[in-house]
């Protein structure tokens, strides 16, 4: 758990709002968005190794940020002072992690963050964090979840969870679990198949993507990868309520042997998103997968807006392109996708535009 001091000097604020940007675009994405505007990024450098990004979140002061290929696969970043501290060591004890990915807060002093493969979420407390006391423990905020695998999951309250998974829950878009780790309820139906022959299994996953909570409004935000889908729900009850449901493109795909084959006309939809008590910000890509081998597909400088009650706000044009995106109540980051070691952020307080 050692602290590091970012040598750059980095700008915070910036002076400039965001301003009007128009472009020749007439595809259905862009029309269903009121306003267009740009999006200009600082970089925040930290000196610590960010590459294979796997979640950011905005925790507070902090920013926490979990990755593939560490030793401590977890960096928390202080957003004033830029100093860094890595944690979470890699391994099979209790209050290591297999495979670091969501994160979420759960107080300003306390993060959650789920283990992908042990599938449950411990609890870690910042301050230990950065007094580095090797000999904090973690608290469990929720049991291992023991019938189905989940990709991404995320707090709703103190005993609700919503996640997304890839087969084995049948065709819905998201599952409601307990502190237990056990199933409340399945919810949002996918589209019908193109094919009675398609596995269940991989219809499924042609419509896996991205989910976000609300915990005051108690709603989800779901966002798929192989489709421009977006939907929110109202999780009141443990019956979630469909609100609002946008289809830019379903997803296109074959099957060989029980398995998802792209084809040329396999487009990717969000690639990452996030919210806070007022907006969704989700990060569109749009492209064609065959068409694009050099991964450019997976990153992109569109992100389009909502509130939470599913109206389309603004399409944002950012100067970089990205791959994963985060936000706190006056501030927007992005992990830059061409550069290993760049997390970038644009302060969007002054800036008024549809409510902002």
């Amino acid at each position: 758990m050692k602290q590091k001091n970012n040598k750059y000097d980095v700008i915070l604020l910036f002076i400039c709002c965001l301003s009007l940007f128009s472009c020749g675009y007439s595809t259905k994405e862009d029309k269903a968005f009121p306003e267009e505007k740009e999006l200009v990024f600082n970089d925040m450098n930290v000196n610590e190794k960010t590459d294979g990004v796997i979640s950011i979140k905005s925790a507070g002061s902090f920013l926490v940020v979990t990755g593939r290929n560490m030793e401590t696969q977890i960096l928390l970043i202080d957003k004033k002072t830029k100093a860094s501290y890595m944690f979470g060591e890699t391994g099979e004890g209790p209050g290591r992690f297999l495979q670091a990915a969501n994160i979420m807060p759960t107080d300003n002093k306390h993060i959650g963050i789920y283990d992908l493969q042990k599938r449950l979420i411990y609890n870690f407390n910042i301050d230990s964090i950065i007094r580095g006391d090797k000999r904090y423990m973690p608290d469990i905020l929720m049991k291992q979840i023991s019938s189905f695998s989940p990709i991404q999951i995320d707090r709703l309250n103190e005993n609700k969870f919503a996640a997304i998974s890839i087969g084995g829950t049948g065709l819905n878009r998201f599952i409601l679990v307990d502190g237990e780790g056990e199933i409340i309820s399945k919810e949002g139906e996918l589209p019908e198949k193109k094919s009675e022959e398609i596995s269940d299994e991989t219809h499924a996953f042609a419509y896996w993507g991205r989910i976000t909570t609300n915990p005051k409004k108690n709603k989800v935000a779901t966002c798929t990868n192989y489709a421009g889908m977006m939907q929110i729900y109202d999780c009141s009850t443990d019956k979630a309520a469909l609100i609002k449901e946008h289809n830019l493109f379903l997803a296109d795909y074959n099957e060989r042997s029980g398995n998802f084959i792209v084809t040329p006309q396999t487009r990717w939809g969000y690639l990452s998103i996030d919210s806070n008590d007022t907006y969704i910000f989700a990060l569109y890509s749009g492209l064609n997968q065959v068409e694009n081998p050099d991964g450019s597909f997976t990153k992109s400088h569109i992100l389009h807006v909502f509130d939470w009650n599913g109206n389309p706000l603004i399409r944002l044009i950012g100067d970089r392109q990205l791959s994963h995106i985060c936000v706190d109540e006056n501030a927007l980051y992005g992990y830059d996708a061409n550069r290993s070691k760049s997390l970038l952020h644009r302060r969007y307080s002054g800036c008024r535009y549809r409510g902002y």
